[in-house]
């Protein structure tokens, strides 16, 4: 079969889409079942056949089939592929990042949401350490975001290194094939790095240093060579912390967890989640509603020139409740209608809030009735002529 998977290639019944990451105990491949489900197939190194490694393959799919978790990575099916009889594990399929991908593409995490991770991953590990399970291996990159119906969930991954507490001792010699102790150097608890046995503390320690880096985004310890990295955990010196886990709520919490010496650290996950529980969590956020500004057909609205309505002036504004402003003085001719003048005077108008505006028509103004000047020309006329008539009929009847 080669080292490799090919894309497409089948493995019993599941066909290889894409390599998700690669490891010292196998490669991770997602793939497509023979229903159409995708899923995490972790495949063996063809190198790694027989050996120590091989039955450390074997020993995750037996430990992770026994711990049926809501923070332990879900097991679907293990095997050996038919063509090389190498070993395989099958995972659900995981949507999201671990929390050294997320640290990476985000930085230091908020209180709300280490308290969060570090309960479940808390959770996780009081499951595992109840059927006498040490993980040995906790990391970032083996803490799991899993993004779930809108939520965050924590997923422990990879109980490779996985050890029982009883009725198994460490390999021989306690070193993987590059030299190095089991475990990854930067997380690994000082008995790990002194080659005595583990503990449920051994995982506490562990799970302190990924406390202590999602709070500033960086490992607690910087150095990149693997000696000095065990050499800094193996003493009996104090870890040195950041200024910003001197200054957080959990450092306290984060000095029990990486205490060197195991009587002077939380025995298990049950005690460092009762410290946890005294740790007020920060309030959550409250959405504010943002206002909203009345629509063009609401009924309070500002207008800028007069709106008639019915060939009737509403004046200059309209709204619930207005007092009358002061006579708008026009500097065009007044309106009038068949001799009748219609005054441009603002009126005090209260409209429904559920009536629309279009709909609406203002009561008219009082009328004044005005004469034209032509027609009292003629009415004078017309009085002058009837009062000299009359007093010419007058005066012929006092003379006869």
């Amino acid at each position: 079969m080669g080292g490799e998977l090919r894309i497409g290639q089948c493995v019993d019944r599941y066909r290889i889409e894409r390599v998700l990451g690669r490891g010292g105990g196998g490669s991770v491949y997602l793939a497509e079942s023979d229903t159409g489900e995708d899923v995490a197939l972790k495949v063996m190194h063809e190198h790694d056949l027989t050996g120590v490694a091989r039955k450390r393959f074997e020993r995750e799919a037996d430990f992770v089939k026994k711990l049926q978790h809501p923070n332990i990575v879900r097991l679907l099916d293990f095997g050996y592929t038919r063509e090389s009889g190498l070993p395989y594990i099958c995972f659900s399929y995981l949507e999201g990042l671990t929390v050294k991908e997320a640290l990476r593409l985000e930085g230091p995490f908020t209180l709300g949401r280490i308290l969060r991770i570090t309960h479940e991953a808390l959770n996780a590990l009081e499951a595992a350490h109840d059927m006498g399970i040490i993980h040995r291996d906790i990391k970032p990159a083996n803490v799991f975001l899993e993004r779930r119906g809108g939520r965050e969930v924590v997923q422990i991954l990879d109980f490779g290194l996985a050890k029982a507490l009883e009725g198994e001792r460490l390999e021989t010699t306690g070193l993987t094939r590059t030299g190095y102790r089991l475990g990854t150097p930067r997380y690994m608890s000082p008995e790990m790095a002194r080659g005595e046995d583990v503990v449920e503390a051994s995982d506490i320690y562990s799970l302190g240093l990924v406390l202590a880096e999602m709070i500033t985004g960086h490992p607690v310890i910087t150095e990149d060579m693997h000696v000095a990295i065990m050499l800094e955990h193996a003493s009996d010196r104090p870890l040195p912390l950041a200024p910003e886990i001197s200054a957080s709520p959990l450092a306290a919490i984060v000095r029990h967890a990486v205490a060197k010496h195991v009587d002077q650290r939380y025995r298990d996950a049950v005690e460092m989640r009762a410290a946890l529980n005294e740790i007020e969590p920060p309030p959550e956020p409250v959405a504010v509603p943002i206002p909203i500004p009345p629509e063009p057909d609401a009924p309070t609205i500002q207008m800028t020139r007069p709106v008639v309505v019915s060939d009737v002036s509403m004046g200059e504004a309209l709204t619930k409740k207005m007092p009358r402003p002061p006579p708008v003085v026009q500097d065009d001719a007044p309106t009038v209608v068949q001799g009748i003048r219609i005054p441009e005077e603002p009126s005090t108008m209260e409209i429904s809030a559920d009536a629309p505006t279009h709909a609406w028509r203002a009561p008219p103004p009082p009328l004044k009735l005005e004469t034209p000047p032509e027609l009292s020309l003629w009415v004078a006329i017309t009085v002058g002529v009837l009062l000299a008539v009359m007093a010419f009929i007058l005066g012929v009847a006092l003379i006869v």
